[in-house]
């Protein structure tokens, strides 16, 4: 028995004729190709209505970025010598610098200990970077939640109140690489 089969597509068309398996044939390897490569195939419905089947994209799409909250410069922080306190340059220029992780540390401990500011935040710590002209990490804040993970050198759980950790503490006084 012949048969025959007309598959449009939006006029990617295929016309098969030929015996009753050999178009069944066709049929069955064009459905399962079309299947595999097309994101999204016009079906009939038992309605005569035109629906269309989701195929699942084969990569993953790209996660919205959360919204970056802007830093600012603290202007009225004051990192200039006084007396016979070291200006956060001269502080700064004492240690061999070797990650950001030290930075932020050496930063937080400046802070913490010669203007003994009470509350410090990203952006006291970010004016310390300006402020040396150190190259702002791309992530800044993870840089510093990094720095308490990895290091455990000062506690972010506040980003409105940093705090040094004992070790941190222990890192500056005892084993940070010094200039000279």
């Amino acid at each position: 028995m012949e048969a025959k089969l007309h598959i449009d597509l939006e006029q990617g068309t295929i016309e098969v004729e030929g015996g009753e398996e050999f178009v069944r044939e066709i049929y069955r390897d064009f459905k399962d190709r079309i299947s595999k490569s097309a994101p999204s195939v016009a079906k009939k419905t038992n309605g005569g209505q035109e629906a269309k089947k989701e195929v699942p994209p084969t990569h993953k799409p790209k996660a919205k970025q959360p919204k970056k909250e802007p830093l600012t410069i603290v202007k009225e922080l004051d990192l200039a010598a006084k007396g016979d306190k070291p200006s956060l340059k001269d502080f700064y220029s004492g240690y061999n610098v070797r990650s950001n992780w030290e930075r932020n540390l050496i930063f937080l401990y400046y802070l913490e200990t010669i203007p003994k500011i009470a509350s410090i935040t990203t952006d006291h710590i970010f004016t310390c970077y300006r402020h040396v002209s150190a190259k702002i990490p791309k992530a800044f804040k993870q840089s510093l939640f990094d720095t308490a993970s990895e290091k455990g050198w000062i506690d972010t759980s506040s980003l409105d109140d940093i705090k040094l950790t004992t070790q941190g503490m222990n890192y500056m006084e005892h084993d940070i690489t010094k200039v000279g």
